[in-house]
């Protein structure tokens, strides 16, 4: 099914047929990102995509420079290959066992944790996978949500979380005619 809501269209898959045959075995046609909402304006001052699917990303990831850092927002290309695969070499099959000592170490203090205090579930997980993650990425050891790495990298994310919510920023589906990177951002012209 597909939906055009207020100028974002909508792409509704509801079979694992169609899901596994579009998103499996099409991917090089519907994999990419289009890169800026620049290429939005001229796609609707132009002729129209002939896949929609493959839809300008959320205006968002640009303001927020995500497209520069995170190789998941990168378009689709060389550049995002070469980032898959150096991401590959250290979390594949054969080489997470290098991981275990932390997994372990994380998993006894979540064990415990939980033990002591069940009712606070949501934060001892998000403790367990946090410090898992910064332990594996940056060698920095966390046993509390005080550590400042911890805190630091938790409202970053959930920074990045709530701006990535469809529809949450006015600037996702409401009409712009250019935004020009030597302005402030956000500055329309």
């Amino acid at each position: 099914m597909y939906l055009n809501m207020l100028g974002t269209d909508i792409v509704v898959l509801n079979s694992s047929e169609t899901i596994a045959d579009l998103l499996d075995k099409r991917s090089a046609i519907y994999s990419d990102k289009v890169s800026s909402y620049r290429m939005s304006h001229l796609k609707r001052h132009c002729a129209p995509s002939t896949h929609p699917l493959q839809q300008p990303r959320s205006p968002i990831v640009e303001l927020m420079g995500l497209g520069k850092w995170a190789f998941t927002a990168f378009e689709y290309g060389e550049r995002w290959k070469t980032h898959r695969r150096l991401f590959h070499e250290f979390f594949n099959i054969p080489t997470v066992d290098r991981y275990d000592e932390d997994q372990r170490k994380g998993a006894s203090r979540l064990l415990k944790n939980l033990s002591d205090n069940p009712a606070d579930f949501y934060n001892h997980i998000q403790l367990a996978t946090g410090s898992l993650a910064l332990s594996i990425t940056y060698g920095i050891q966390v046993d509390s949500p005080k550590n400042p790495y911890f805190h630091a990298a938790e409202e970053a994310l959930d920074t990045i979380q709530a701006a990535l919510v469809p529809g949450a920023f006015p600037v996702e589906f409401l009409p712009f005619r250019e935004f020009s990177s030597s302005q402030q951002p956000l500055t329309w012209h």
